[in-house]
């Protein structure tokens, strides 16, 4: 398990996100591990919420992100997803809670974007470094912060980018 994200408070539950790769202690394959607390003491670990899926928009990783409740009071996640046939082989998704059809507090069933919500422009930033996306509202409009890295320079910067 490495890199706790996305970690939300909602109907009374604690939900923490953090990445894993449950068939081996490498960096492939990343998951969306999930545990919930009513209290933050006591854990329990519930299934997983992204998963890398052949004939998907992440077939290879479901990267960090963050987790917010849209206008409709529903949990979203913003995540980087992984897709090595791709160049850039990152791009940002999204997945939205199925709260309001199953009603499962656990948050436990997750529906992914089919497409992706943001894309590596060419000729800015490097491959492999365009993630970590940190979504936000003011006012009436949805932001989103994202990071990579400068060639030569190899610090991150960030792209503020309105979200539809």
């Amino acid at each position: 398990m490495n890199e706790p994200h996305g970690s939300k408070f909602f109907n009374g539950q604690y939900h923490l996100f953090y990445q894993h790769n449950p068939q081996i202690q490498y960096w492939n394959h990343i998951h969306w591990s999930h545990a919930v607390s009513s209290d933050l003491v006591r854990w329990r670990d519930v299934p997983f919420v992204l998963s890398p899926e052949k004939g998907d928009i992440a077939p290879d990783c479901c990267w960090s992100g963050g987790t917010v409740i849209d206008d409709e009071g529903v949990p979203v996640i913003s995540y980087a997803a992984g897709d090595k046939r791709q160049d850039p082989d990152q791009s940002l998704a999204m997945a939205r809670s199925s709260f309001l059809v199953d009603g499962n507090n656990d948050l436990i069933d997750w529906i992914k974007y089919s497409h992706y919500v943001a894309t590596l422009p060419e000729g800015v930033g490097l491959r492999g470094n365009f993630r970590d996306p940190f979504v936000w509202k003011e006012e009436s409009m949805w932001y989103m912060l994202v990071t990579t890295s400068i060639p030569g320079r190899g610090k991150r910067l960030g792209c503020r980018e309105r979200v539809r």
